[in-house]
């Protein structure tokens, strides 16, 4: 199982109701168990996860302050379709801030921090060697994240990893990115680990912001791909 696959008694003990749903809903959105576009019936939900509406409704309510789905008067809530220009205009923030991240990382995060994305590294080489993948969720396993959390600035960690982080995943589960994109994605990762771990600022904000605009382009492409074949179809 990997660590994007939630059940009830793998949810933290001391979570609400509706956190708890909020994130089966958004792990489940992510990856494409609820279509982009589709329908979100509350009664068939509240079935689902045996639950009154209020839990149900707050739980929606952050998925759709996350822009997981959207809500509106007549439709009720569907959602969120994928598309290229919400993509562009996720990825160009996205660049700007983890980037800025990663240079503060470097200046502030202490040698423990240093040392566990260096194990991370590590951990990645060895999925990767293996064929597996190692996109995460957004938590001590994710590099991206522990580079944004190193950095020690709340508003830019709250924007990435509360509000952009979701998003950015659900393209990713939904469209397939070239083959070797792993391989050269760890070499990056390496790059990026050993800037901030000499210090050096400058240059993680550097290849952190080449790092991401790689990933972009080629998402792009994905998603444009996907798109023609759909069209010939």
């Amino acid at each position: 199982m990997s660590d994007s696959d939630l059940s009830y008694s793998e949810l933290a003990s001391n979570a609400t109701l509706s956190d708890q749903v909020y994130e089966m809903m958004a792990d489940a959105i992510i990856r494409g168990e609820f279509a982009p576009g589709s329908r979100l019936v509350e009664m068939d939900l509240a079935e689902r996860f045996s639950i009154s509406r209020g839990p149900l409704r707050e739980a929606m309510r952050r998925l759709a302050e996350r822009g997981l789905i959207v809500r509106t008067a007549r439709q009720g809530a569907r959602v969120t379709k994928l598309s290229p220009e919400v993509l562009e205009e996720i990825s160009t923030v996205r660049e700007l801030l983890e980037s800025a991240a990663c240079r503060l990382a470097a200046e502030n995060m202490s040698d423990a921090e240093i040392a566990q994305l260096i194990e991370i590294v590590e951990s990645d080489s060895a999925l990767v060697a293996n064929g597996e993948t190692y996109y995460r969720r957004e938590n001590a396993l994710d590099l991206h994240f522990c580079i944004v959390r190193g950095a020690h600035n709340s508003i830019i960690e709250d924007i990435l990893c509360q509000n952009l982080y979701p998003l950015i995943r659900m393209y990713r589960y939904q469209h397939k990115v070239v083959e070797g994109r792993a391989e050269q994605a760890l070499k990056e990762h390496r790059a990026i680990v050993e800037a901030i771990s000499m210090r050096d600022g400058e240059l993680a904000q550097l290849l952190m912001k080449r790092h991401l605009a790689t990933s972009r382009r080629l998402l792009l492409d994905a998603i444009s791909t996907a798109d023609r074949h759909m069209e010939s179809a």
